[in-house]
């Protein structure tokens, strides 16, 4: 992953509505540059516009957080399951962020409160909310945290909320601690645990990745740690190169969260900012810049310890004194329609890793029209040359892609043949020149359209929602084609909006069905997913299970989900 696409992760998912502690409808994304359109494919590294009933929270770090305890089981009606308990640090007396994650069966409105209990021993008289939006904490009484929902705190029934909480005091004595949770809507509480503990423990060294493998060349390497007890503020990261690195240049990256404290032999000290802050069994990700190789081939092994949990963690890289080959992921294409012009999404692999003004050349089987291709802008690559069936791209600070990790190339303007089948394309780079390749299927007929999901931020009968739908159109949706979504009987739409739908305006309202216009942000990869938001949607009056159909100009073929109205 750039470095560009991950602030972009972590922004999107600080800003967007529809989840607890301010985090909306989840959306990720590839690894090496800034998609030009909303649509997804199932891969490893890219799902685009694949907003699901799931609501997510971040917070502007280069950490990744993880839960101590896991729920599972789906909420029914009028109750709310405690997700995940997980808290910066689980040392006893020591003050944490504690990070809570929680579902509720009826779904949270705006003005709607959830309470907090955590049992006694903590101290959360001095309580804050963090500073991600979604909630203000309206009263603390005794055990009990009472947080009001703004309009960025909606969840969806049977969705995911998250609070974030600061200055939460652990208790004196270590063992396993239960916390409550309940809603104004959702009154049966979820309960969820959190082990605290008296001493530090260790620290799993994660995954090692270069953005070169190859001996004497100098890479970005990442680092991805999990501290058993958590990592705080000023907290200190010691990581240790094998002899044969030099290290003696080493900067970070741009990004916050740790400041170099000291290089010292093979050993580099971090210190952890605010932004550093990693939950207890958590991730967090260290980006060094200007790391040498060694001159020798092998396998190299890195060790990672805290100032917290002093028992270092080790994991290793392999050297190699070459290139190698790349693995073409995926193909996807916003229309495989023959003769159709398309956006296309390649995403591929490169095993030795692929740096700045590194060149990527993609080929195109005979029957596709290249000559005019282009890249759009917020792009990895610029384009080199175009010669024949074949595209020569030169990689850019952004499309730097670490050694088996993830590059995603979008092509605009890319024609598709004229006779049905399945077309080969392939990839290589100038650093790994055996090519890898996939294929992807064309076709002369159109297909179906399939609802993936059905949501609701609130499924009572007679009550203004916010309905969440994801779709897959098979052929794909390209710009200026249209979805439309048609309401069982009984539902109200005519005061329907869709202001939160990035990609889509609505073009009509006509009966029970609602027609958008796609947009360039609401294109959609063929098989890929899409989503509808759409604001003051009337629920029926009648508890019961209500089917809801989508189907677009392109696929005409209507899928249908349902979702399910409860009177209490």
């Amino acid at each position: 992953m750039n470095k560009l696409w991950f602030v972009f992760i972590v922004l999107l998912f600080a800003a967007c509505g529809s989840g607890g502690g301010g985090g909306g409808g989840s959306s990720s994304a590839g690894d090496s540059d800034l998609m030009e359109d909303s649509s997804a494919m199932a891969d490893p590294d890219s799902e685009g516009n694949s907003d699901s009933t799931v609501t997510t929270t971040t917070s502007f770090s280069s950490t990744t957080t993880s839960s101590v305890t896991t729920t599972t089981l789906p909420p029914s009606s009028g109750s709310v399951v405690l997700t995940s308990v997980a808290a910066t640090t689980v040392l006893t007396t020591e003050t944490a962020q504690y990070r809570i994650v929680f579902q509720p069966g009826t779904g949270l409105t705006e003005n709607s409160t959830v309470s907090f209990t955590f049992p006694s021993g903590f101290d959360v008289s001095n309580a804050s909310i963090d500073s991600v939006p979604g909630y203000t904490i309206q009263s603390i009484s005794g055990q009990t945290i009472t947080i009001l929902a703004n309009s960025l705190g909606v969840v969806d029934a049977g969705g995911f909320g998250t609070a974030i909480f600061t200055n939460i005091v652990n208790p004196p004595l270590p063992g396993t601690y239960s916390i409550q949770v309940t809603t104004s809507l959702d009154t049966t509480p979820g309960t969820g645990s959190i082990e605290i503990t008296s001493s530090g423990g260790s620290v799993t060294l994660t995954s090692i990745s270069a953005t070169s493998v190859l001996t004497t060349q100098t890479a970005e390497y990442r680092i991805i740690f999990s501290p058993e007890t958590g990592l705080l503020e000023n907290d200190t990261v010691t990581i240790t190169f094998p002899n044969g690195f030099n290290i003696s240049g080493a900067s970070l990256d741009s990004l916050p969260g740790y400041t170099i404290q000291s290089i010292s032999g093979q050993t580099i000290t971090f210190l952890t900012t605010s932004f550093g802050v990693v939950d207890a069994a958590g991730f967090g990700t260290i980006i060094i810049q200007n790391i040498v190789n060694p001159s020798l081939v092998g396998t190299y092994s890195l060790q990672v310890a805290t100032s917290t949990d002093t028992s270092a963690g080790s994991n290793s890289i392999d050297i190699a004194a070459g290139g190698s080959s790349v693995s073409l992921t995926s193909v996807a294409a916003s229309i495989i329609l023959t003769s159709q012009t398309a956006q296309y999404r390649i995403l591929f692999s490169p095993e030795t890793g692929l740096t700045e003004n590194s060149t990527v050349t993609l080929t195109f089987p005979s029957g596709f029209d290249i000559s005019n291709a282009s890249v759009g802008t917020l792009q990895s690559y610029t384009i080199q040359s175009i010669s024949g069936q074949t595209i020569t791209l030169v990689a850019t600070s952004f499309g730097v892609v670490s050694a088996g990790s993830f590059g995603t190339i979008i092509l605009q303007n890319i024609v598709n043949p004229s006779v049905a089948g399945t077309y080969s394309l392939s990839v290589s780079t100038s650093i790994d020149t055996t090519a890898g390749s996939n294929s992807i299927n064309i076709t002369s007929s159109t297909g179906s359209t399939s609802v993936t999901s059905v949501s609701a931020t609130i499924i009572l009968t007679s009550q203004t929602a916010q309905y969440r739908i994801l779709f897959s159109p098979e052929t794909g949706l390209i710009e200026n084609s249209t979805v439309t979504v048609t309401f069982a009987s009984g539902f109200d739409i005519s005061g329907a909006t869709a202001t939160s739908t990035p990609g889509f305006s609505i073009q009509s309202i006509s009966g029970q069905a609602v027609t958008f216009l796609a947009g360039s942000l609401g294109v959609v990869d063929a098989g890929g997913f899409g989503t509808l938001i759409l604001d003051n949607i009337v629920n029926p009056a009648s508890p019961g299970t209500y089917s809801i159909e989508v189907s677009t100009s392109i696929d005409t073929t209507s899928g249908s989900g349902s979702i399910t109205i409860s009177s209490n």
